[in-house]
């Protein structure tokens, strides 16, 4: 409408009593219709006012006949055939004019706005702000991936371009610039020494994330979270977990900040030298076990090494982990303290005690033991009773049969019973038997055995003149000559038998008098198969003549007491 037409209008309504028309003065009035294209209000009793759809501040199925509705004037229309003028009204022109002013005052103020965003444009986002302003968000400005979903919250912006001319407008924001004066805040009201306040965010393996304002994540390493040699972040934070940490670090540029939970607690190696004495037993945690020792935490943060020097009285080639595991509480004897160096010696064997020292009380000569072989001599072996308890074992006292090579009988590892035959406590060293740890196998031959008996057995050598046999039952040697190896003629016994064989045998000859020390035991495999063969033959027999049965005991028996007999004379 131009300014002649609404001068008009101001004259044609000023003719009415009591009324004055003016450009942007504000009205008051009630709905008396509806239309689709906007809404009638009632202004006085003499005048009516019409609002476009385009001027209201709800939809139109919102408002009621009768509702209380204010606005502005912005013009006049005719309106039917006789072309009746009504005033145009805005209800929004106000209040938009209000949120302009809002948001210059911001825009001047450099303060924080909110919005939200509502639609995805070309190069950007639109925004909109309170109910009526739309503001362009640049995808440079916005922090977010184009492709993905935006968020439909409230978020703050800063206005960083505006510019107004009546209804007319341009806003543009940022969110980059809302971190950005964050970040900058954060970095120039903090320094190096400052506790501050955070949430736990994330608890990796390196470290813990604290989240210490909506634009600023610190990180606690590994190393700055105890005074603990290897500390496990997951023991020391929680998600969500409110914590108090000392800045350590700071890099506005890469903005990073480095936090540090080990600075709020005094430091262990302070007063080190008072609480651990040198020859002072105390109790600590094995934290970890390498080739050399093992360390163990006296406390948090302090920690010694037991060299493998001071874990065995004995044996040190034994395997760390069968004497300690991670996490194992043990005694142990410090041996020094080095304060400056954060260094202390401790030493696992001497806080148990030197085992020689009551030996002769707890492993009495002519005792029988439990113990471990640790290594096997061509003479012998060596058994451990317990760590540093360790003694030989001769040749001749492994097993009550001939031995020739010990490796044959017992191998490094083995578990094995031995009796205690000599001690000298005075230069540490013990003679052992593991034959005479259980009882004499030939005095239970001499019980349960006798010539013509069926034995079985293992051969253990081979040799031109017989075959030397281990008994199953027994444990003890016994002998197979050449001649009663084989019912057949055999020049060459390799042909036939090789060590670990079984064979079953009859005892030609038996010698167990164990008070004189002779012992000696002859078998026979051939007298067997001859013996199997007749009574086979006399089974045969038997059956066709119904003859009395014959057993293979009787056949052996009678074949060998006439062979001794006949020696004999």
């Amino acid at each position: 409408m131009s300014n002649e037409e609404f001068k008009e209008f101001e004259e044609y309504l000023n003719k009415f009593e009591g009324i004055t028309i003016q450009r942007g003065k504000k009205v008051q009035g009630t709905v008396v219709a509806k239309q689709e294209d906007g809404i009638l209000v009632d202004l006085l009793s003499k005048q009516e006012g019409f609002i476009p759809l385009e001027e209201l501040l709800k939809p139109i199925e919102r408002y009621r006949v009768g509702d209380t509705v204010e606005g502005v004037i912005v013009g006049f229309r005719r309106m039917g055939e006789e072309e009746e003028r009504l005033v145009v009204i805005s209800e929004k022109l106000p209040r938009l004019r209000e949120e302009l002013d809002r948001i210059e005052t911001a825009y001047r103020n450099e303060e924080i706005i909110s919005g939200r965003i509502v639609e995805k444009v070309q190069g950007g986002y639109k925004v909109k702000i309170g109910d009526l302003v739309e503001a362009f968000l640049p995808g440079s400005h916005a922090m977010l991936q184009y492709s993905h979903r935006f968020p439909a919250r409230s978020l703050d912006f800063l206005i960083i371009d505006f510019r107004r001319r009546g209804r007319n407008y341009n806003v543009v924001v940022s969110r980059k610039e809302v971190e950005e004066r964050e970040i900058r805040k954060f970095f120039e009201s903090h320094k190096v020494g400052d506790v501050v306040e955070g949430i736990v965010e994330a608890v990796k393996d390196f470290g813990a994330f604290i989240k210490l304002t909506d634009k600023i994540t610190g990180l606690v390493p590994r190393s700055e979270i105890s005074w603990e040699t290897n500390p496990n972040p997951r023991d020391h934070f929680k998600r969500r977990q409110k914590v108090k940490l000392k800045i350590i670090s700071l890099d506005e540029e890469q903005r990073k900040v480095t936090l540090s939970l080990k600075a709020m607690i005094p430091d262990p190696w302070e007063n080190v030298e008072e609480k651990y004495k040198e020859g002072e037993k105390y109790t600590g945690t094995v934290t970890s076990i390498m080739p050399f020792g093992f360390f163990v935490q006296l406390e948090p943060g302090v920690e010694g090494l037991v060299h493998i020097s001071e874990v065995f009285w004995g044996n040190t080639r034994k395997d760390l982990k069968e004497v300690v595991k991670v996490g194992d509480v043990v005694e142990v004897l410090v041996l020094g303290v080095n304060k400056a160096e954060r260094k202390i010696s401790l030493s696992y064997r001497k806080a148990k005690g030197d085992p020689w020292e009551t030996i002769d009380e707890r492993y009495p000569v002519g005792s029988v033991h439990e113990g471990t072989v640790v290594k096997v001599l061509p003479t012998g072996t060596i058994v451990e009773i317990e760590d540093g308890i360790s003694g030989l074992v001769h040749l001749g006292e492994i097993s009550w049969g001939y031995v020739e090579d010990p490796s044959s009988l017992v191998k490094e590892g083995d578990r094995v019973k031995v009796k205690i035959l000599s001690m000298d406590k005075e230069n540490r060293r013990l003679r052992f038997s593991i034959r005479q740890a259980e009882e004499n196998p030939w005095k239970k031959i001499a019980r349960e055995l006798k010539i013509g008996d069926i034995v079985s057995a293992t051969i253990r050598k081979v040799i031109n003149s017989g075959i030397i046999v281990e008994l199953d039952d027994y444990k003890v040697e016994a002998f197979v000559p050449a001649a009663h190896a084989s019912r057949e003629i055999v020049k060459n016994l390799h042909s036939i038998y090789k060590p670990g064989d079984k064979v079953e045998a009859v005892i030609l000859k038996l010698t167990s008098d164990i008070s004189a020390n002779r012992r000696n035991m002859i078998l026979s495999v051939r007298e067997l198969e001859l013996a199997k063969e007749k009574l086979e033959y006399q089974k045969m027999k038997e059956k066709e003549l119904s003859e009395a049965k014959v057993t293979l005991g009787d056949l052996l028996k009678e074949k060998i007491g006439n062979d001794n007999s006949g020696a004999g004379g």
